[in-house]
């Protein structure tokens, strides 16, 4: 899908790369640019890098990197021109219709169409809701004491027991049976097309853009299964959503609370309670919790009380850790779930926001749960585990003063001294340190690449062609390439001394190309048309070398030493090869040229 040059670039010079990215991750300033935790993976390190300069971002520890139209794109879940769109809503810009390539076209109209007969769905399950075939689904909506404005507010439905009265319904406004079956609308049974959702109250899924991406069914008796959800398609991943955010985004505090059930969440806000979402049927994902704290930077969880809810909410504590979120644990006293509990207290929403106040720290639960597992008060042995159990959670908390806080707790509740308590924690931290380590260095050697190698390049995506230990002329290079393209002088000189062909590999070579073309043409390079350049499989390599993070004093001199550098390398690969006497004679003369240019530097 192509808008003209000038367009992309007007749309991408609009969105600064700092200000877009900021509203997605924490950014702190580091140098020259700024680093904050990666939101492509989990890290508590911080490893993702952002250039206000140069409009790039790269993460060191899993190797994703690109511009900012890149970023938006694995963010937000969006094809190219839909990523050109939101950046040039985003900078009040307004676009025409776009040309297509062929096969992108097709992509994003079956996208679009998709989302379209998603609507129309809705709007028909809404109707079949309010007619009088709906009278099951309004009694059953009734008995879970919810209001006719708030199925009208959710868009919730009834799908009629009837074989194929959305499917019918679709085919009068052009949707073709076999692309119902697509969109997971309709089912082949028995050769015959028949409806998806029969019989169940629907609840539409909507996207933090206002679309129907999808939709879940719950039946209204005891039969199997309780809830069917729509499958994936091109516009719905479950993974990469959750229930009502469209909803929440919107909500005055900074305070997200993750429910485990739609009707907790539709319960919740028709009492005024707007900051709850929903998983979508599974348990929490590790991209729902990044989605999540995009939009706020506390979370409440309140799962079920029994034995499946206390583990799901242990593994969202160890989920949310490596996101900036602040977490705590809502335990409802007398219900199982906030649906129940709002029915339990009057109706109203005051008895559940004071439990909200009364939330427990997720470190706190932790060590609350853990306790459960030892007999503390009768046992040494047991205290001397709990202890040492209790110094694994604190060694996976981030932040230092509440290690303090909680390692003083435990010294005071448990008469242990504090000092053990960090003893334990460091004895642990440098174990697991050795265990990550040997890891990096085993799954590095399965790959040939040498243990110190290992140790610099531990997470770093490296393309296909340059995977292994990497040679001296390419580590040069990437050093060289990082100069032309920031410096017209430095790329000149590179330009006049080593031609784009010339560079070792295919990547490099590329690079080059691009940038000394560009400098010729009187302009920068830009970098999200250098990024665009590439298959998306080298983009974290590119944006890597682009992003180098060297600083010279002089960068013409440094330009100079780099190309000193990679003939010298060439050089001494031609000599161990060299079996002629007079051709060896002459490139060991330019050899001790070289030598000599630099300043006598050993080779």
């Amino acid at each position: 899908m192509l808008y003209s040059d000038e367009l992309i670039g007007e749309v991408l010079s609009a969105n600064d790369i700092v200000d877009v990215i900021s509203s997605y991750v924490a950014l702190k300033r580091s140098g020259r640019g700024l680093v904050g935790l990666c939101p492509f993976h989990s890290e508590k390190t911080p490893s993702f890098s952002v250039s206000p300069d140069k409009q790039l971002y790269h993460c060191f520890g899993c190797g994703e990197g690109g511009s900012v139209l890149t970023f938006i794109m694995k963010m937000e879940n969006l094809d190219f021109v839909e990523g050109i769109k939101f950046l040039a809503d985003r900078a009040h810009i307004a676009l025409p219709e776009p040309e297509m390539s062929e096969s992108v076209d097709k992509h994003f109209k079956k996208k679009q169409r998709l989302i379209s007969a998603n609507t129309y769905a809705a709007k028909f399950f809404y109707n079949c809701l309010i007619s009088e075939d709906g009278k099951t689904a309004r009694d059953y909506f009734d008995s879970r004491a919810l209001s006719p404005k708030t199925a009208a507010q959710f868009g919730l439905g009834f799908a009629p027991d009837k074989k194929n009265s959305l499917t019918e319904h679709l085919k009068t406004l052009g949707f073709k049976e076999n692309e119902l079956v697509d969109f997971g609308l309709a089912i082949i049974k028995d050769n015959k097309y028949i409806d998806k959702f029969r019989n169940r109250v629907m609840f539409p899924i909507i996207d933090v853009r206002g679309n129907v991406i999808g939709f879940g069914g719950r039946v209204m008796d005891d039969s199997k299964p309780k809830y069917l959800n729509s499958p994936e398609t091109v516009a719905f991943n479950k993974r990469l959503n959750l229930f009502a955010l469209n909803f929440a985004k919107n909500k005055k505090d900074d305070t997200l609370i993750l429910v485990e059930g739609y009707m907790d969440v539709i319960a919740l806000h028709q009492v005024g309670i707007n900051n709850v979402v929903a998983t979508l049927g599974t348990a929490l994902t590790e991209e729902q919790s990044r989605l999540i704290a995009r939009f706020a930077k506390n979370v409440v969880l309140c799962y079920d009380t029994d034995e499946a809810g206390v583990k799901a909410t242990m593994r969202a504590i160890d989920i949310f850790s490596k996101t900036d979120c602040r977490v705590k644990v809502l335990s409802l006293v007398g219900a199982k779930d906030p649906d129940e509990y709002i029915k339990a207290h009057g109706g109203g929403s005051e008895a559940f926001l004071s439990a909200v106040k009364k939330a427990v720290p997720a470190t706190m639960f932790r060590i609350n749960v853990l306790k459960k597992n030892y007999d503390i008060d009768n046992s040494i042995d047991d205290k001397i585990s709990f202890i040492s159990e209790a110094a694994k959670i604190l060694l996976s908390t981030n932040n230092m003063v509440e290690v303090d806080a909680y390692a003083d707790m435990l010294s005071k509740n448990y008469d242990i001294k504090k000092e053990s308590v960090y003893a334990e924690i460091k004895k642990l931290g440098s174990k697991q340190d050795r265990q990550t380590m040997g890891r990096v260095v085993r799954q590095s050697a399965s790959a040939g690449v040498s243990k110190n190698e290992a140790a610099k390049q531990s997470g770093n995506q490296m393309p296909p062609s340059l995977k292994g230990a990497i040679s001296p002329i390419e580590k040069a290079e990437k050093s060289l390439l990082s100069l032309i393209f920031s410096n017209r002088a430095a790329s000149k000189m590179a330009q006049n001394e080593l031609a784009s062909e010339e560079y070792s590999n295919e990547i490099h070579k590329k690079l080059a190309k691009i940038c000394y073309d560009a400098w010729d043409s009187g302009t920068p390079p830009d970098t999200a048309r250098i990024v665009s350049s590439f298959e998306s499989s080298y983009s974290g390599y590119v944006t890597k070398v682009l992003m180098d993070k060297s600083v010279y004093d002089d960068e013409v001199s440094a330009t100079a030493d780099l190309l000193i550098t990679i003939k010298q390398e060439k050089l001494k690969k031609r000599i161990s090869e060299e079996t002629n006497p007079a051709v060896l004679m002459q490139l060991l003369k330019q050899q001790a040229d070289l030598k000599q240019k630099r300043g006598g530097a050993p080779l």
